[in-house]
């Protein structure tokens, strides 16, 4: 090899080593590392945002059969899907007490976001076993077992407390139609037993008279 082919292929290694180390002070300079960890936040929030957006609001008669569910041992999600077929994650995120931790931490110089999946409902339920890779945005497993929170339990009270209500209600409905009845039995009893005696009467009568 010639000096000048050798001074030209030294000449291409240095600048391909300039230019190398150029690009890694690029990408690794604070700009561009930020402006990486703000697109990634930004993608990661945009998912927690679409998982927020699938909420909705459960009736009373749903969250009490869940509750009842809860009491009944029925306590997985599953068994949840099973009585209120509609239900999703983001909507059973939004009755539980428990918080879920973030993949994303916020970049420099912006302002924190706090994850609150509508926290304006109330929160009737808690894991029971918590599961090591809750993290926002959360898709429930059917395994997942739940417990009632204190406002599940409180609510949990009043629903046995009606049922008791109900059933000394049914009860005392029993007894009164099963009295009526009696005395209906009675009443056509007695005129039975007047009108025999009356035949009884008329009978002896006949006897008297024409005997």
């Amino acid at each position: 090899m010639s000096s000048n082919s050798q001074n030209l292929l030294a000449v291409l290694k240095s600048g391909h080593k300039e230019w190398a180390q150029s690009v890694n002070q690029t990408l690794t300079s604070p700009l561009i590392r930020n402006a990486w960890q703000q697109q990634e936040y930004d993608a990661y929030w945009a998912k927690v945002d679409e998982y927020e957006k699938a909420a909705f609001t459960l009736t009373n008669t749903q969250i009490d059969k869940l509750i009842w569910a809860v009491h009944d041992g029925k306590n997985t999600y599953a068994s949840f899907k099973e009585l209120v077929p509609a239900l999703n994650s983001s909507t059973m995120n939004s009755y539980l007490c428990d918080d879920p931790e973030f993949l994303s931490e916020e970049p420099l110089g912006r302002t924190v976001r706090v994850f609150s999946p509508n926290r304006f409902k109330t929160a009737y339920f808690q894991f029971l076993d918590e599961p090591a890779e809750f993290v926002a945005p959360y898709e429930f497993k059917p395994e997942d077992t739940f417990d009632l929170s204190v406002a599940g339990d409180n609510r949990l009270a009043q629903l046995l407390q009606q049922r008791k209500s109900d059933e000394l209600a049914e009860k005392s409905i029993a007894i009164a139609e099963a009295s009526l009845k009696e005395s209906r039995l009675a009443t056509k009893n007695s005129d039975i037993a007047k009108y025999l005696a009356i035949v009884s009467v008329l009978i002896a009568l006949a006897q008297f008279f024409f005997g």
